[in-house]
Protein backbone atom coordinates (compact mmCIF):
# COMPACT_ATOMS: atom_id res chain seq x y z
CA UNK A 1 0.00 0.00 0.00
CA UNK A 2 1.33 3.43 -0.97
CA UNK A 3 0.49 5.77 1.90
CA UNK A 4 2.01 8.83 0.24
CA UNK A 5 1.33 8.76 -3.52
CA UNK A 6 3.70 10.97 -5.40
CA UNK A 7 5.20 11.93 -8.73
CA UNK A 8 8.79 12.52 -9.72
CA UNK A 9 11.08 13.26 -12.66
CA UNK A 10 14.14 11.20 -13.55
CA UNK A 11 17.00 12.96 -15.35
CA UNK A 12 19.35 10.66 -17.23
CA UNK A 13 22.81 12.10 -16.65
CA UNK A 14 24.54 10.05 -19.34
CA UNK A 15 21.96 11.08 -21.96
CA UNK A 16 22.40 14.73 -21.05
CA UNK A 17 26.18 14.42 -21.28
CA UNK A 18 25.81 12.63 -24.62
CA UNK A 19 23.78 15.52 -26.04
CA UNK A 20 26.23 18.12 -24.75
CA UNK A 21 29.15 16.24 -26.30
CA UNK A 22 27.30 15.96 -29.60
CA UNK A 23 26.69 19.71 -29.59
CA UNK A 24 30.32 20.40 -28.77
CA UNK A 25 31.34 18.33 -31.80
CA UNK A 26 29.22 20.64 -33.92
CA UNK A 27 30.54 23.92 -32.51
CA UNK A 28 34.16 22.75 -32.45
CA UNK A 29 36.37 25.50 -31.09
CA UNK A 30 33.35 27.69 -30.41
CA UNK A 31 31.92 28.35 -26.96
CA UNK A 32 29.20 25.88 -25.99
CA UNK A 33 26.72 27.71 -23.73
CA UNK A 34 23.58 25.57 -23.23
CA UNK A 35 20.44 27.40 -22.20
CA UNK A 36 19.18 26.17 -18.81
CA UNK A 37 16.53 28.82 -18.15
CA UNK A 38 13.04 28.09 -16.80
CA UNK A 39 14.23 25.32 -14.50
CA UNK A 40 16.33 23.94 -17.34
CA UNK A 41 13.29 23.55 -19.59
CA UNK A 42 11.63 21.68 -16.71
CA UNK A 43 14.56 19.32 -16.20
CA UNK A 44 15.77 20.95 -12.98
CA UNK A 45 18.07 23.97 -12.83
CA UNK A 46 20.35 22.60 -10.11
CA UNK A 47 20.43 19.07 -11.53
CA UNK A 48 21.28 20.20 -15.06
CA UNK A 49 23.63 22.87 -13.72
CA UNK A 50 25.53 20.18 -11.82
CA UNK A 51 25.99 18.14 -15.00
CA UNK A 52 27.10 21.22 -16.94
CA UNK A 53 29.62 22.02 -14.21
CA UNK A 54 31.06 18.49 -14.44
CA UNK A 55 31.02 18.24 -18.24
CA UNK A 56 34.21 19.60 -19.77
CA UNK A 57 32.56 20.27 -23.13
CA UNK A 58 30.36 22.95 -21.55
CA UNK A 59 32.04 26.36 -21.45
CA UNK A 60 29.21 28.66 -20.27
CA UNK A 61 25.53 28.38 -19.46
CA UNK A 62 22.72 30.81 -20.30
CA UNK A 63 19.69 31.64 -18.14
CA UNK A 64 16.77 34.05 -18.46
CA UNK A 65 16.85 35.75 -15.06
CA UNK A 66 19.50 36.95 -12.65
CA UNK A 67 17.76 34.98 -9.89
CA UNK A 68 18.48 31.76 -11.79
CA UNK A 69 22.15 32.67 -12.12
CA UNK A 70 22.38 33.39 -8.40
CA UNK A 71 20.82 30.04 -7.54
CA UNK A 72 23.54 28.40 -9.62
CA UNK A 73 26.32 30.44 -8.02
CA UNK A 74 24.99 29.67 -4.54
CA UNK A 75 25.06 25.96 -5.37
CA UNK A 76 28.76 26.08 -6.26
CA UNK A 77 28.53 26.57 -10.03
CA UNK A 78 31.77 28.27 -11.12
CA UNK A 79 31.61 28.44 -14.92
CA UNK A 80 30.64 31.69 -16.70
CA UNK A 81 26.93 32.53 -16.81
CA UNK A 82 25.03 34.81 -19.20
CA UNK A 83 21.69 36.29 -18.10
CA UNK A 84 19.78 36.83 -21.34
CA UNK A 85 16.50 38.52 -20.42
CA UNK A 86 15.82 40.34 -17.16
CA UNK A 87 17.24 41.49 -13.85
CA UNK A 88 14.89 40.39 -11.08
CA UNK A 89 17.52 40.87 -8.39
CA UNK A 90 19.94 43.64 -7.45
CA UNK A 91 22.40 43.88 -10.38
CA UNK A 92 25.18 44.49 -7.88
CA UNK A 93 24.88 40.76 -7.16
CA UNK A 94 25.68 40.00 -10.78
CA UNK A 95 28.83 42.10 -10.59
CA UNK A 96 29.89 40.56 -7.28
CA UNK A 97 29.29 37.03 -8.61
CA UNK A 98 30.95 37.54 -12.01
CA UNK A 99 27.74 37.05 -14.00
CA UNK A 100 27.45 38.50 -17.51
CA UNK A 101 24.30 40.39 -18.48
CA UNK A 102 22.57 40.91 -21.81
CA UNK A 103 21.69 44.59 -22.27
CA UNK A 104 19.07 46.05 -24.61
CA UNK A 105 18.28 49.61 -23.52
CA UNK A 106 20.11 52.66 -22.20
CA UNK A 107 18.33 52.71 -18.84
CA UNK A 108 19.74 49.31 -17.95
CA UNK A 109 23.21 50.34 -19.06
CA UNK A 110 23.15 53.52 -16.99
CA UNK A 111 22.00 51.64 -13.91
CA UNK A 112 24.70 49.00 -14.34
CA UNK A 113 27.33 51.69 -14.74
CA UNK A 114 26.27 53.28 -11.44
CA UNK A 115 26.34 49.89 -9.69
CA UNK A 116 29.78 49.06 -11.05
CA UNK A 117 31.22 52.42 -9.99
CA UNK A 118 29.84 52.04 -6.46
CA UNK A 119 31.53 48.66 -6.20
CA UNK A 120 34.70 49.90 -7.87
CA UNK A 121 34.30 46.97 -10.22
CA UNK A 122 33.38 46.04 -13.80
CA UNK A 123 30.04 44.85 -15.15
CA UNK A 124 30.40 42.47 -18.10
CA UNK A 125 27.66 42.96 -20.70
CA UNK A 126 26.55 41.50 -24.02
CA UNK A 127 24.77 43.76 -26.49
CA UNK A 128 21.40 42.48 -27.71
CA UNK A 129 20.68 43.35 -31.34
CA UNK A 130 17.16 43.05 -32.76
CA UNK A 131 17.55 41.62 -36.25
CA UNK A 132 13.92 40.65 -36.77
CA UNK A 133 12.37 39.04 -33.71
CA UNK A 134 11.11 42.49 -32.69
CA UNK A 135 11.54 41.81 -29.01
CA UNK A 136 14.63 43.03 -27.15
CA UNK A 137 17.44 45.27 -28.33
CA UNK A 138 17.92 48.24 -30.62
CA UNK A 139 17.17 48.03 -34.33
CA UNK A 140 20.03 47.19 -36.71
CA UNK A 141 20.43 50.88 -37.58
CA UNK A 142 20.81 51.82 -33.92
CA UNK A 143 22.87 48.87 -32.66
CA UNK A 144 26.25 50.43 -33.43
CA UNK A 145 25.26 53.70 -31.75
CA UNK A 146 23.97 51.73 -28.74
CA UNK A 147 27.23 49.79 -28.55
CA UNK A 148 29.25 53.02 -28.67
CA UNK A 149 27.12 54.39 -25.82
CA UNK A 150 27.78 51.25 -23.76
CA UNK A 151 31.49 51.53 -24.50
CA UNK A 152 31.51 55.12 -23.23
CA UNK A 153 30.15 54.25 -19.79
CA UNK A 154 32.44 53.85 -16.83
CA UNK A 155 32.38 50.39 -15.28
CA UNK A 156 30.91 48.71 -18.36
CA UNK A 157 32.88 46.10 -20.29
CA UNK A 158 31.38 44.76 -23.51
CA UNK A 159 32.17 41.06 -23.72
CA UNK A 160 29.63 39.90 -26.25
CA UNK A 161 26.99 40.74 -28.83
CA UNK A 162 24.08 38.55 -29.79
CA UNK A 163 20.76 38.27 -31.54
CA UNK A 164 17.92 35.77 -31.62
CA UNK A 165 16.06 34.11 -34.48
CA UNK A 166 12.35 34.25 -35.13
CA UNK A 167 11.85 31.28 -37.45
CA UNK A 168 14.97 29.14 -37.36
CA UNK A 169 13.24 25.76 -36.94
CA UNK A 170 10.98 26.12 -39.97
CA UNK A 171 11.55 24.59 -43.37
CA UNK A 172 11.62 28.01 -45.01
CA UNK A 173 14.93 29.54 -44.01
CA UNK A 174 14.66 32.78 -45.97
CA UNK A 175 13.89 34.98 -42.95
CA UNK A 176 16.59 33.30 -40.89
CA UNK A 177 19.07 34.01 -43.67
CA UNK A 178 17.88 37.61 -43.72
CA UNK A 179 18.51 37.89 -39.99
CA UNK A 180 21.94 36.33 -40.36
CA UNK A 181 22.93 38.80 -43.04
CA UNK A 182 21.67 41.68 -40.90
CA UNK A 183 23.75 40.47 -37.95
CA UNK A 184 26.83 40.10 -40.15
CA UNK A 185 26.39 43.69 -41.33
CA UNK A 186 26.23 44.91 -37.73
CA UNK A 187 29.43 43.02 -36.91
CA UNK A 188 31.13 44.53 -39.97
CA UNK A 189 30.05 48.04 -38.99
CA UNK A 190 31.49 47.54 -35.51
CA UNK A 191 34.70 46.20 -37.00
CA UNK A 192 34.97 49.26 -39.25
CA UNK A 193 34.74 51.43 -36.13
CA UNK A 194 37.52 49.40 -34.49
CA UNK A 195 35.12 48.03 -31.88
CA UNK A 196 36.22 44.49 -31.10
CA UNK A 197 33.80 42.24 -29.23
CA UNK A 198 35.08 38.89 -28.01
CA UNK A 199 31.91 36.79 -28.11
CA UNK A 200 29.49 36.87 -31.04
CA UNK A 201 26.37 34.75 -30.75
CA UNK A 202 23.16 34.09 -32.62
CA UNK A 203 22.77 30.33 -32.82
CA UNK A 204 20.08 28.48 -30.92
CA UNK A 205 19.53 24.71 -31.27
CA UNK A 206 18.16 24.89 -34.80
CA UNK A 207 20.90 27.08 -36.27
CA UNK A 208 23.65 25.36 -34.32
CA UNK A 209 22.66 22.03 -35.84
CA UNK A 210 22.10 23.44 -39.31
CA UNK A 211 25.82 23.84 -39.82
CA UNK A 212 25.74 26.01 -42.89
CA UNK A 213 23.84 28.67 -41.00
CA UNK A 214 26.22 28.93 -38.06
CA UNK A 215 27.73 32.28 -37.23
CA UNK A 216 29.90 33.61 -34.46
CA UNK A 217 31.97 31.82 -31.84
CA UNK A 218 29.42 31.37 -29.02
CA UNK A 219 26.51 28.95 -29.32
CA UNK A 220 23.33 28.87 -27.21
CA UNK A 221 21.50 25.57 -27.86
CA UNK A 222 18.44 25.00 -25.71
CA UNK A 223 16.02 22.20 -26.59
CA UNK A 224 18.72 20.05 -28.26
CA UNK A 225 20.65 19.77 -25.01
CA UNK A 226 17.67 17.89 -23.56
CA UNK A 227 17.48 15.43 -26.44
CA UNK A 228 14.78 16.97 -28.60
CA UNK A 229 14.90 18.27 -32.15
CA UNK A 230 13.58 21.80 -32.65
CA UNK A 231 11.65 20.43 -35.64
CA UNK A 232 11.68 17.56 -38.12
CA UNK A 233 13.31 19.94 -40.62
CA UNK A 234 16.23 20.51 -38.28
CA UNK A 235 16.57 16.78 -37.70
CA UNK A 236 16.71 16.06 -41.43
CA UNK A 237 19.32 18.79 -41.97
CA UNK A 238 21.58 17.73 -39.09
CA UNK A 239 24.24 15.31 -40.23
CA UNK A 240 25.67 12.51 -38.09
CA UNK A 241 24.21 13.95 -34.91
CA UNK A 242 22.23 11.87 -32.43
CA UNK A 243 20.21 13.17 -29.50
CA UNK A 244 18.85 11.26 -26.51
CA UNK A 245 15.82 12.40 -24.48
CA UNK A 246 16.90 13.16 -20.93
CA UNK A 247 13.66 13.37 -18.94
CA UNK A 248 11.24 10.71 -17.72
CA UNK A 249 8.20 11.81 -15.68
CA UNK A 250 6.69 9.12 -13.50
CA UNK A 251 4.01 8.50 -10.89
CA UNK A 252 2.23 5.54 -9.30
CA UNK A 253 -1.36 4.31 -9.31
CA UNK A 254 -2.93 5.27 -6.00
CA UNK A 255 -6.44 3.87 -6.43
CA UNK A 256 -8.24 1.28 -8.56
CA UNK A 257 -11.91 0.47 -9.01
CA UNK A 258 -14.24 -1.09 -11.56
CA UNK A 259 -17.30 0.67 -12.98
CA UNK A 260 -20.11 -0.67 -15.20
CA UNK A 261 -20.85 0.16 -18.83
CA UNK A 262 -22.53 3.51 -19.38
CA UNK A 263 -20.74 5.28 -16.53
CA UNK A 264 -19.55 8.85 -17.24
CA UNK A 265 -16.03 9.64 -16.12
CA UNK A 266 -14.77 12.88 -14.58
CA UNK A 267 -15.76 16.52 -14.81
CA UNK A 268 -18.12 17.55 -17.60
CA UNK A 269 -18.77 13.86 -18.36
CA UNK A 270 -16.57 13.90 -21.46
CA UNK A 271 -16.14 10.11 -21.54
CA UNK A 272 -18.59 7.23 -21.06
CA UNK A 273 -17.55 3.60 -20.56
CA UNK A 274 -18.71 1.20 -23.26
CA UNK A 275 -18.27 -1.87 -21.08
CA UNK A 276 -17.32 -2.77 -17.54
CA UNK A 277 -14.02 -0.96 -17.05
CA UNK A 278 -11.15 -1.22 -14.59
CA UNK A 279 -10.07 2.30 -13.75
CA UNK A 280 -6.75 3.46 -12.33
CA UNK A 281 -6.21 6.82 -10.67
CA UNK A 282 -2.97 8.79 -10.77
CA UNK A 283 -2.09 11.38 -8.09
CA UNK A 284 -1.25 14.17 -10.52
CA UNK A 285 -3.04 16.57 -12.85
CA UNK A 286 -2.76 20.03 -14.29
CA UNK A 287 -1.77 21.29 -10.84
CA UNK A 288 1.47 19.36 -11.27
CA UNK A 289 1.81 20.55 -14.85
CA UNK A 290 0.26 17.77 -16.93
CA UNK A 291 -1.52 19.37 -19.86
CA UNK A 292 -5.30 19.40 -19.44
CA UNK A 293 -5.86 19.31 -23.20
CA UNK A 294 -4.32 15.82 -23.38
CA UNK A 295 -7.53 14.43 -21.86
CA UNK A 296 -9.14 11.67 -23.96
CA UNK A 297 -6.21 11.90 -26.41
CA UNK A 298 -3.04 10.69 -24.69
CA UNK A 299 -2.10 7.52 -22.90
CA UNK A 300 0.43 6.65 -20.19
CA UNK A 301 2.64 3.57 -19.94
CA UNK A 302 1.86 0.91 -17.33
CA UNK A 303 3.94 -2.28 -17.31
CA UNK A 304 5.20 -1.35 -20.81
CA UNK A 305 1.62 -1.17 -22.12
CA UNK A 306 -0.47 1.89 -23.11
CA UNK A 307 -3.23 2.91 -20.71
CA UNK A 308 -5.54 5.57 -22.22
CA UNK A 309 -6.35 8.71 -20.26
CA UNK A 310 -10.14 8.93 -20.03
CA UNK A 311 -12.27 11.80 -18.86
CA UNK A 312 -11.13 15.30 -18.02
CA UNK A 313 -7.77 15.75 -16.32
CA UNK A 314 -8.34 17.13 -12.84
CA UNK A 315 -6.09 19.44 -10.89
CA UNK A 316 -4.55 16.52 -9.00
CA UNK A 317 -6.09 13.34 -10.45
CA UNK A 318 -5.91 11.58 -13.81
CA UNK A 319 -8.10 8.58 -14.64
CA UNK A 320 -6.75 5.79 -16.87
CA UNK A 321 -8.30 2.70 -18.46
CA UNK A 322 -6.65 -0.48 -17.11
CA UNK A 323 -8.83 -3.05 -18.89
CA UNK A 324 -5.87 -4.31 -20.94
CA UNK A 325 -3.52 -4.32 -17.94
CA UNK A 326 -5.22 -6.64 -15.42
CA UNK A 327 -1.99 -7.11 -13.46
CA UNK A 328 -1.79 -3.40 -12.50
CA UNK A 329 -2.22 -2.75 -8.79
CA UNK A 330 -2.07 0.15 -6.37
CA UNK A 331 1.56 1.24 -6.34
CA UNK A 332 2.32 0.18 -9.93
CA UNK A 333 4.72 2.63 -11.59
CA UNK A 334 3.45 4.74 -14.49
CA UNK A 335 5.36 6.68 -17.16
CA UNK A 336 3.67 9.98 -18.02
CA UNK A 337 6.33 11.39 -20.34
CA UNK A 338 9.53 9.75 -21.49
CA UNK A 339 11.28 7.70 -24.16
CA UNK A 340 8.47 5.21 -24.73
CA UNK A 341 5.87 4.82 -27.52
CA UNK A 342 3.20 7.50 -27.44
CA UNK A 343 4.55 9.39 -24.43
CA UNK A 344 7.56 11.02 -26.04
CA UNK A 345 7.43 14.79 -25.77
CA UNK A 346 7.20 15.31 -29.53
CA UNK A 347 4.32 12.81 -29.78
CA UNK A 348 2.35 14.42 -26.96
CA UNK A 349 2.99 17.86 -28.45
CA UNK A 350 1.50 16.75 -31.78
CA UNK A 351 -1.68 15.60 -30.05
CA UNK A 352 -2.39 19.13 -28.87
CA UNK A 353 -0.70 21.07 -31.68
CA UNK A 354 1.73 22.41 -29.07
CA UNK A 355 5.46 22.36 -28.62
CA UNK A 356 7.87 20.23 -26.64
CA UNK A 357 9.09 23.11 -24.48
CA UNK A 358 5.57 23.75 -23.17
CA UNK A 359 5.25 20.16 -22.00
CA UNK A 360 8.52 19.98 -20.10
CA UNK A 361 8.62 23.50 -18.65
CA UNK A 362 5.12 23.11 -17.22
CA UNK A 363 6.15 20.27 -14.93
CA UNK A 364 5.79 21.91 -11.54
CA UNK A 365 9.17 22.94 -10.02
CA UNK A 366 8.12 21.32 -6.72
CA UNK A 367 8.05 17.90 -8.40
CA UNK A 368 11.29 16.28 -7.27
CA UNK A 369 13.99 15.76 -9.92
CA UNK A 370 16.46 12.90 -9.56
CA UNK A 371 19.74 12.53 -11.45
CA UNK A 372 20.64 8.95 -12.23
Amino acid sequence: MILNPHTWVEINKSSLQHNLKQLKKVVGDGILAPVIKSNAYGHGLLEVGRVCQETSQVDWVCVAALSEALVLRNSGFTKPILVMVYLDKDPALAIKNNIDLMVYNREILKHLSVCAKKLNNICNVHIKADTGLSRLGPSPKKTVEFTEFAKSLEGIKIRGIGTHFAQSQSQDQSFTQQQLETFKKILKQLEDKKIKIRYQHACNSATTLRLKQSIGNFFRPGIAAYGYWASSHVQSDAKKISLKPVLTWKTRIFNIKTVPAGRSIGYDRTYETKKETKLGYLPIGYGEGYRRDLANKAHVIVNQKPAPIIGQIGMNVITIDLNNIPEATIGTEVILLGDAPGVRANELAKLINGNIRELTTRICPTVKRFLY
